[in-house]
């Protein structure tokens, strides 16, 4: 026991001999240095911090990328029931509800803090 406190003490004093000779850095060097030190973390093109991503945040993002894919393919346009309405209406068969029509214009003028 004795012999490890010594040692290490012996390390100790190497290290702050060692520091007391070392010339004395001014804060805007340690500034530097430390800039220089976390300037490795950053991508050089985009200037972007990297970070590592947890496996469940890596599955969340491989989830959502599935999800917006689904969502791209999915028509803008529902054909079968724009075809059925147009059939519809050719055929005299859709009639409008104008009440309905007047009631939503309503509600929704209302809805949006205008009213």
């Amino acid at each position: 026991m004795k012999v490890e406190q010594t040692t290490t003490n012996s390390i100790s004093n190497q290290a702050q001999a060692q520091e007391s000779n070392a010339p004395k850095k001014s804060r805007a060097t340690q500034h530097e240095e430390a800039i220089k030190l976390h300037a490795s973390d950053r991508d050089p093109v985009r200037g972007d911090v990297k970070a590592d991503i947890s496996p469940k945040a890596k599955e969340m993002a491989q989830e959502m990328a599935k999800v917006k894919d689904l969502a791209a393919q999915a028509p803008d346009v529902r054909e079968e029931k724009i075809a059925e309405l147009k059939r519809r209406i050719n055929q005299g068969q859709y009639k409008v509800d104008a009440d309905a029509i007047a009631d939503r214009l309503v509600d929704e003028h209302t809805m949006s803090g205008l009213g």
